[in-house]
């Protein structure tokens, strides 16, 4: 069985990373992780990039990308992977920023409907947050059976945006898989989380934290967002004047980068995603990002040559940025608040949420409103912090609670806030990893 497992890890192991010269020292897979033993069952690709100079003792950090249905390839290619393109260009460069250089880093498409990963039976195409998390801690537990010298290793989950709701679930669902292990040596060895703007809370996190935070940025009238607070609008009103004034709001960022308002919007080709009968331009027709540019990955990924170098089997999909047919059932009235202040009472889990202040899509202040809500108690108030870099530039502000959760902003950028603020992103995420006060 060993034998087989690792014949099977050793063929997922890349020959040649193309677009790349000189050739990385580090190595990197690409794979599946099959979820059942069934023929037609669901797949989830996996890549993992070897810590840069193979530290055995390295941490094991898993990157989910959001959406629902957006590609964890996202956060590889693009946020804090060893390569990356830059806006518009095909040209991968070299990130000295990768997170890499600290941590070996397990980057997996989810669920199953997404990126490279196998559907199987398109009577699978159904998920929700209960099914991801529990094909999540299937994939993971595949993982540490392919590369079990990690076991021993400290494990954290990371992500951004809807991964506010697939991180805190599927740290959940460790939890109780290590509980019900009768082998002590097969536990996976969690130690803490962190999401980027995270979606948490619905109630006050993404629309219903937009009205607000396009008033207090200058973008709508005060006689518009006086409107939606004077009638009690909130994402769940059925009420034609709170859906009118949300569609009024939202028809402000046809020309706005929803992602970060100070950026340049890129496209605009909206495809309106439907959400309790309220509409609001999230991607675009070709599976990409509203005003967020995709084009270096759509061409790279989708190259026969990178396909066969990544092992994808012949026959996938197009690849694309986010899906355009998965179907998921998104828990509009739960998120992971419940799930998440379970694990800020852990003593055992350390938890840093960070978000990029000028974010539209999961504003800062609705995250701020949810931690409050959360009634945890300060243990160092809020005051700013720098990196090592550049100890006299304000990076951000940051505060501590006693419960384990620190809150972190960085300063001056939006939703993929470790993508547009790279040495910021990094610095955090190399002193998270360490436990070192910000």
């Amino acid at each position: 069985m060993l034998a087989c497992v690792r014949a099977a890890r050793d063929s997922d192991l890349l020959e040649h990373f193309p677009g790349v010269d000189p050739q990385p020292d580090f190595k990197v897979y690409s794979g599946y992780l099959q979820l059942t033993n069934s023929p037609t069952s669901k797949q989830l690709h996996y890549v993992f990039v070897q810590h840069y100079k193979a530290d055995p003792d390295a941490p094991v950090v898993l990157w989910l990308n959001g959406g629902p249905g957006c590609s964890s390839l996202d956060g590889f290619i693009y946020e804090n992977g060893p390569y990356y393109f830059e806006d518009l260009s095909t040209e991968l460069e070299t990130n000295a920023y990768s997170w890499n250089k600290v941590a070996h880093m397990l980057y997996i498409e989810s669920p199953a409907a997404v990126g490279f990963s196998i559907l199987g039976s398109p009577s699978n195409n159904k998920f929700d947050d209960e099914t991801t998390a529990e094909d999540n801690l299937i994939a993971l537990v595949a993982f540490f059976s392919n590369f079990t010298e990690y076991r021993k290793n400290e494990f954290f989950i990371s992500g951004e945006s809807y991964a506010g709701v697939y991180v805190p679930w599927l740290a959940r669902r460790v939890l109780d898989y290590n509980v019900n292990l009768d082998d002590p040596s097969l536990i996976i060895n969690l130690k803490g989380i962190l999401i980027g703007n995270p979606l948490v809370n619905w109630n006050v996190d993404y629309l219903s934290a937009f009205p607000e935070f396009s008033y207090r940025n200058g973008l709508i009238s005060q006689r518009l967002y006086k409107r939606w607070v004077n009638n009690g609008c909130t994402i769940f009103s059925k009420d034609n004047t709170c859906i009118g004034t949300l569609k009024r709001i939202s028809s402000i960022y046809q020309q706005v980068n929803l992602y970060d308002i100070y950026r340049p919007c890129i496209n605009t080709n909206y495809t309106y995603s439907k959400i309790n009968n309220l509409h609001f331009g999230l991607s675009n027709a070709a599976g990409g990002l509203t005003c967020v540019d995709a084009t270096g990955a759509t061409v790279y990924f989708n190259d026969d040559q990178v396909r066969e170098a990544f092992h994808i089997p012949e026959g996938l999909p197009e690849w694309t940025l986010c899906s355009k047919t998965i179907r998921y059932d998104v828990s509009i009235f739960t998120g992971s608040y419940e799930v998440l202040g379970g694990l800020i009472f852990n003593e055992d889990i350390r938890i840093l949420i960070y978000s990029g202040d000028t974010d539209g899509c999961v504003p800062t202040l609705g995250t701020r409103k949810w931690i409050k809500m959360m009634n945890m108690t300060v243990s160092d108030s809020w005051r700013h912090w720098s990196t090592g870099y550049d100890p006299t530039d304000i990076a951000g502000y940051v505060m501590d609670f006693q419960e384990g959760l620190t809150f972190l902003t960085i300063k001056g950028t939006g939703h993929m806030s470790i993508q547009w603020k790279r040495p910021e992103g990094f610095d955090m995420f190399r002193r998270f990893l360490k436990d070192e006060k910000f």
